[in-house]
Protein backbone atom coordinates (compact mmCIF):
# COMPACT_ATOMS: atom_id res chain seq x y z
CA UNK A 1 0.00 0.00 0.00
CA UNK A 2 1.17 3.50 -0.78
CA UNK A 3 2.04 5.76 2.11
CA UNK A 4 -0.74 8.21 2.92
CA UNK A 5 -0.10 11.91 3.60
CA UNK A 6 0.44 12.76 7.25
CA UNK A 7 -2.49 13.37 9.58
CA UNK A 8 -1.33 16.98 9.91
CA UNK A 9 -1.38 17.43 6.12
CA UNK A 10 -4.86 15.90 5.88
CA UNK A 11 -6.17 18.15 8.66
CA UNK A 12 -4.91 21.13 6.67
CA UNK A 13 -6.68 19.95 3.50
CA UNK A 14 -10.02 18.53 4.65
CA UNK A 15 -12.75 18.63 7.24
CA UNK A 16 -14.57 15.37 7.93
CA UNK A 17 -18.22 14.94 8.85
CA UNK A 18 -18.65 11.52 10.56
CA UNK A 19 -22.44 11.71 10.15
CA UNK A 20 -22.30 11.90 6.35
CA UNK A 21 -18.87 10.34 5.76
CA UNK A 22 -17.85 13.26 3.54
CA UNK A 23 -14.51 15.03 3.29
CA UNK A 24 -14.81 18.73 2.42
CA UNK A 25 -12.00 20.82 0.90
CA UNK A 26 -10.74 23.50 3.32
CA UNK A 27 -9.07 25.46 0.51
CA UNK A 28 -9.05 25.61 -3.29
CA UNK A 29 -6.23 23.42 -4.60
CA UNK A 30 -7.29 23.26 -8.27
CA UNK A 31 -10.25 23.95 -10.55
CA UNK A 32 -11.66 20.57 -9.45
CA UNK A 33 -10.81 20.86 -5.73
CA UNK A 34 -12.66 23.98 -4.63
CA UNK A 35 -12.94 25.26 -1.06
CA UNK A 36 -16.21 24.14 0.55
CA UNK A 37 -16.93 21.41 -2.02
CA UNK A 38 -16.95 17.72 -1.29
CA UNK A 39 -13.51 16.33 -2.02
CA UNK A 40 -12.82 13.83 -4.76
CA UNK A 41 -14.94 12.11 -7.33
CA UNK A 42 -17.02 8.95 -7.44
CA UNK A 43 -15.54 6.11 -9.47
CA UNK A 44 -17.47 3.45 -11.37
CA UNK A 45 -16.61 0.98 -8.59
CA UNK A 46 -18.57 3.04 -6.05
CA UNK A 47 -15.44 4.23 -4.24
CA UNK A 48 -14.51 7.92 -4.00
CA UNK A 49 -11.00 8.90 -5.02
CA UNK A 50 -9.18 12.07 -4.03
CA UNK A 51 -6.18 13.55 -5.79
CA UNK A 52 -3.44 15.04 -3.57
CA UNK A 53 -0.22 16.24 -5.23
CA UNK A 54 -1.05 14.20 -8.35
CA UNK A 55 -1.46 10.98 -6.36
CA UNK A 56 -4.87 9.33 -6.12
CA UNK A 57 -6.10 7.96 -2.77
CA UNK A 58 -9.26 6.22 -1.60
CA UNK A 59 -11.41 8.57 0.46
CA UNK A 60 -12.04 5.83 3.04
CA UNK A 61 -8.29 5.38 3.60
CA UNK A 62 -7.74 9.13 3.99
CA UNK A 63 -10.59 9.29 6.49
CA UNK A 64 -9.03 6.53 8.58
CA UNK A 65 -5.67 8.33 8.62
CA UNK A 66 -7.28 11.71 9.35
CA UNK A 67 -9.24 10.35 12.33
CA UNK A 68 -6.82 7.79 13.80
CA UNK A 69 -3.44 9.06 12.62
CA UNK A 70 -2.32 5.70 11.24
CA UNK A 71 -2.22 4.12 7.82
CA UNK A 72 -4.84 1.34 7.68
CA UNK A 73 -4.21 -2.16 6.35
CA UNK A 74 -7.45 -2.82 4.48
CA UNK A 75 -10.62 -0.81 5.11
CA UNK A 76 -13.79 -2.88 5.11
CA UNK A 77 -17.12 -1.16 4.52
CA UNK A 78 -19.31 -3.00 7.02
CA UNK A 79 -22.55 -2.48 5.07
CA UNK A 80 -20.83 -3.33 1.74
CA UNK A 81 -21.49 0.14 0.29
CA UNK A 82 -18.13 1.54 -0.87
CA UNK A 83 -19.49 5.09 -1.06
CA UNK A 84 -20.62 5.03 2.61
CA UNK A 85 -17.59 6.45 4.40
CA UNK A 86 -19.20 7.19 7.75
CA UNK A 87 -16.73 6.23 10.46
CA UNK A 88 -19.25 3.79 11.98
CA UNK A 89 -19.20 1.88 8.65
CA UNK A 90 -15.41 1.57 8.37
CA UNK A 91 -13.16 -0.98 10.02
CA UNK A 92 -9.45 -1.64 9.63
CA UNK A 93 -8.72 -5.31 9.03
CA UNK A 94 -6.28 -7.76 7.51
CA UNK A 95 -6.62 -9.12 3.97
CA UNK A 96 -7.81 -12.46 5.41
CA UNK A 97 -10.46 -10.80 7.56
CA UNK A 98 -11.64 -8.72 4.61
CA UNK A 99 -11.99 -11.87 2.49
CA UNK A 100 -13.99 -13.59 5.22
CA UNK A 101 -16.22 -10.53 5.64
CA UNK A 102 -16.83 -10.42 1.88
CA UNK A 103 -17.67 -14.12 1.75
CA UNK A 104 -20.04 -13.82 4.69
CA UNK A 105 -21.79 -10.83 3.10
CA UNK A 106 -22.06 -12.65 -0.23
CA UNK A 107 -23.66 -15.68 1.38
CA UNK A 108 -25.99 -13.54 3.51
CA UNK A 109 -25.01 -15.62 6.51
CA UNK A 110 -23.14 -14.31 9.54
CA UNK A 111 -19.40 -14.61 9.75
CA UNK A 112 -18.15 -18.15 10.48
CA UNK A 113 -21.47 -19.81 9.56
CA UNK A 114 -22.29 -22.26 6.81
CA UNK A 115 -25.72 -23.73 6.07
CA UNK A 116 -25.55 -27.51 5.97
CA UNK A 117 -26.75 -29.38 2.90
CA UNK A 118 -27.68 -32.95 2.17
CA UNK A 119 -27.51 -34.13 -1.46
CA UNK A 120 -27.72 -30.57 -2.74
CA UNK A 121 -30.67 -29.56 -0.54
CA UNK A 122 -30.25 -27.02 2.22
CA UNK A 123 -31.77 -27.85 5.56
CA UNK A 124 -32.27 -25.95 8.78
CA UNK A 125 -28.97 -26.67 10.52
CA UNK A 126 -25.97 -24.36 10.60
CA UNK A 127 -22.35 -25.24 11.21
CA UNK A 128 -19.85 -22.94 12.83
CA UNK A 129 -16.10 -23.18 12.46
CA UNK A 130 -13.24 -20.79 12.96
CA UNK A 131 -9.51 -20.45 12.66
CA UNK A 132 -8.04 -20.14 16.15
CA UNK A 133 -4.28 -19.78 16.62
CA UNK A 134 -3.76 -20.82 13.00
CA UNK A 135 -5.83 -24.02 13.27
CA UNK A 136 -9.28 -24.71 11.81
CA UNK A 137 -11.69 -25.55 14.66
CA UNK A 138 -15.11 -27.16 14.26
CA UNK A 139 -17.52 -25.49 16.69
CA UNK A 140 -20.63 -27.59 16.16
CA UNK A 141 -24.02 -27.41 14.48
CA UNK A 142 -26.82 -25.12 15.56
CA UNK A 143 -30.52 -24.54 14.94
CA UNK A 144 -30.11 -20.91 13.87
CA UNK A 145 -27.42 -18.94 12.05
CA UNK A 146 -27.30 -16.53 15.00
CA UNK A 147 -26.38 -19.34 17.43
CA UNK A 148 -23.65 -20.54 15.09
CA UNK A 149 -22.35 -17.00 14.65
CA UNK A 150 -22.27 -16.46 18.44
CA UNK A 151 -20.17 -19.62 18.80
CA UNK A 152 -17.81 -18.28 16.12
CA UNK A 153 -17.53 -14.87 17.81
CA UNK A 154 -16.86 -16.47 21.19
CA UNK A 155 -14.20 -18.80 19.76
CA UNK A 156 -12.40 -15.95 18.02
CA UNK A 157 -12.83 -13.58 20.99
CA UNK A 158 -14.32 -10.83 18.82
CA UNK A 159 -16.58 -8.23 20.43
CA UNK A 160 -20.23 -8.84 19.61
Amino acid sequence: MKQLPSQETLRGLFSYDPDTGHLTNLSTRSSRAVKGDRAGSLMGTGYRRILIDNVEYGEHRLIWKLVYGEDPNIIDHINSLPCDNRLCNLRNCSVGDNNRFAAAKKNCLPLGVKQLKEKGKAYDRYMARATVNGKRVYLGTFDTPEQAHNAYMEATSWPQ
